[in-house]
């Protein structure tokens, strides 16, 4: 195998055969199995809709980049005239398909930084939420983004934080599994994302906290995760910070194209 690829290799084997197995249910298994993943989800949603806000009008064509089964799907369609999703999954793309059949969206299924994903130019915001972490190559999917976005389009990215306090307590412990460690091996810091933005030229880069909270005790318990529902809603619209960043398990990072 390729090395380049094991992240992406062993994302799209994870996710064709789980949703192979449990379908459209992935919805349920992600977001509501647990009261912490019931409170990203709310945290994660008012992120998406407050992205939206900060780009002026309705996008002429919006790429989303790993849709997944179309979680915020919804949210993208409604601030576009056109829209064209890549996922790795093709089990993936069956779902968006049968859940959007009613709307005219381009379906591509592939890496998005590999040469197999080919896309126009003349984008004017590309939106992807949870998949940069999984994909081998961070810094090439910003540039490539870029090559494809139009002149003042945006670039908006959400993806999971390796400071937050559950992410460093795991990696001090031993791997669960061999594919576990795989797909959780790779996350990148807001910094290091923000520079990414930066070296492809793209301006007014702000970078702001999506998830509060935690998996583990304290912080797992229904008072804990009502402060840290209140701790959101404080702080969404807000630069993320070193101080607080600990607390984040994902982040949003935007960028104009200017």
């Amino acid at each position: 195998m390729d090395n380049e690829k094991v992240l992406s290799t062993a994302t799209k084997k994870y996710y064709e055969d789980l949703i192979h197995d449990i379908g459209d249910d992935y919805f349920n298994y992600r977001w509501k199995n647990h009261p912490v993943n019931r409170s990203h989800y709310r945290h994660t949603k008012k992120s998406v809709e407050f992205s939206f806000s900060l780009i002026d009008g309705t996008a002429n064509h919006l790429l989303e980049i790993g849709s997944g089964p179309g979680t915020w799907t919804d949210i993208c369609l409604s601030h576009t005239r056109k829209m064209t999703i890549v996922d790795i999954s093709s089990e993936m793309l069956k779902v968006v398909r049968e859940r959007f059949k009613n709307y005219q969206i381009e379906l591509v299924c592939g890496d998005f930084i590999s040469d197999e994903v080919l896309l126009p130019n003349g984008i004017n915001v590309i939106f992807s939420a949870r998949a940069l972490e999984y994909m081998d190559n961070k810094r090439a999917m910003v540039s490539k983004s870029c090559e494809i976005l139009t002149d003042k389009g945006f670039l908006v990215i959400i993806t999971k934080n390796p400071r937050w306090m559950d992410k460093v307590k795991e990696s001090l412990q031993p791997a669960i599994s061999y594919e576990n460690d795989i797909l959780q091996s790779d996350w990148i810091e807001w910094s290091e994302l923000e520079e990414y933005y930066r070296e492809n030229g793209l301006k007014n880069v702000v970078t702001y906290p999506v998830c509060f909270g935690s998996y583990n005790a304290p912080l797992n318990n229904f008072i804990s995760i009502k402060l840290c529902d209140l701790l959101h809603s404080f702080m969404f619209q807000r630069k993320i910070s070193t101080t607080i960043d600990f607390l984040v398990e994902s982040y949003m990072t935007i960028g104009q194209k200017i």
